[in-house]
């Protein structure tokens, strides 16, 4: 797989998951292989491995949560931790993509999920993860144009004709 096509991927799962943030009204059918998709995809990434393991990390926990809610019917909305300590659990690997990320942009990723006053649910979790994701395909994107730049300069150097069919 191209890099290119792997941002394609990437930038469709960061749709869906953006469609199921929002549809917090819905059971969660079929998160848990949707995270696992995630899981999978950002782990291809092997330049920012702190940030794809804290997403990686992120979405396992979000799924025994999704699991949980689908098997009792809750809709995402309603979909909350009902033990402290997983709670807590789940806040802290939202935290740690937050500073994985901010190690690259000085900035963190998350939006909800972090801020003890927002009542956490599988659709705030869901919010944060693509948004973490999101910024993951933005680097991502940073460093294939970077590629392309170098790979670029040398093509022009041998001729300019071969630059327009460079390929990654």
């Amino acid at each position: 797989m191209t890099s290119r096509e792997l941002i394609r991927e990437l930038r469709e799962l960061e749709r869906e998951g953006r469609e199921r943030a929002y549809d917090d009204q819905s059971v969660p059918i079929g998160d848990i292989e949707f995270l696992d998709r995630i899981r999978k995809s950002v782990m291809r990434i092997k330049k920012y491995s702190d940030f794809t393991d804290a997403i990686s990390e992120a979405a396992i926990g979000i799924s025994v949560l999704a699991d949980l809610c689908k098997a009792e019917g809750i809709p995402r909305r309603e979909c909350r931790p009902m033990e402290r300590n997983f709670e807590r659990a789940l806040r802290e690997s939202m935290r740690k993509m937050d500073m994985a990320y901010k190690k690259y942009s000085g900035e963190g990723c998350t939006w909800l999920s972090n801020d003890p006053r927002n009542p956490f649910n599988l659709s705030v979790a869901i919010n944060d993860l693509t948004a973490c994701l999101h910024r993951l395909i933005e680097l991502e994107e940073k460093a294939v144009q970077k590629r392309i730049g170098r790979k670029s300069a040398i093509v022009e150097f041998r001729g300019a004709r071969v630059v327009s069919s460079l390929a990654l």
